[in-house]
């Protein structure tokens, strides 16, 4: 029995409703599963120089590059996300005396099993998502992050020299 719930997750209930016994089960509450997971982050030194490789390429001169840190994250309960991105509030900056920085999240479950160039798209999607304020805010998909633009901007990575 957890003690603690400190470093533990609740990502999710199952029903596990593809098995009719335990289906019947749960919708007579008499049982419930519940799944605890840990998730666990380390810093991904191969994506963060991906990710300057980009900054540079592309020249995304509003980054400081020196202000965004990557992470490799294992053990999320997330079925669709492979990559998040997350940026440090204002007022986090404040009551922490911070600068802005932000953080790309790979979620290593999904990121890691894609082709080279599906990987590089993701990580310019992350790094789209980064405002020309450098502020600690959030560039929301529409009309700043497409697939379109996304495309757009591979083509310019893959035929820029550093």
């Amino acid at each position: 029995m957890i003690k603690s719930w400190g470093d533990w997750v609740i990502l999710s209930a199952i029903s596990l409703h593809n098995n009719p016994e335990f289906s019947t089960q749960l919708r007579k509450g008499e049982d419930w599963i519940i799944l605890l997971i840990m998730i666990q982050y380390g810093l991904a030194e191969d994506i963060d120089l991906r990710v300057k490789e980009i900054i540079r390429k592309l020249k995304m001169t509003h980054i400081d590059e020196t202000r965004v840190i990557c992470l490799r994250s294992q053990g999320s309960g997330s079925k669709r996300v492979i990559a998040r991105c997350h940026g440090l509030s204002r007022i986090m900056q404040v009551a922490l005396t911070k600068e802005p920085h932000y953080v790309i999240e790979i979620l290593s479950e999904r990121f890691d099993q894609l082709s080279q160039e599906d990987q590089t798209k993701v990580l310019i999607h992350e790094v789209l998502h980064i405002p020309h304020s450098f502020g600690g805010g959030f560039r929301a998909h529409k009309p700043y992050v497409t697939r379109a633009k996304v495309q757009r901007m591979y083509d310019e990575f893959m035929k820029a020299e550093e």
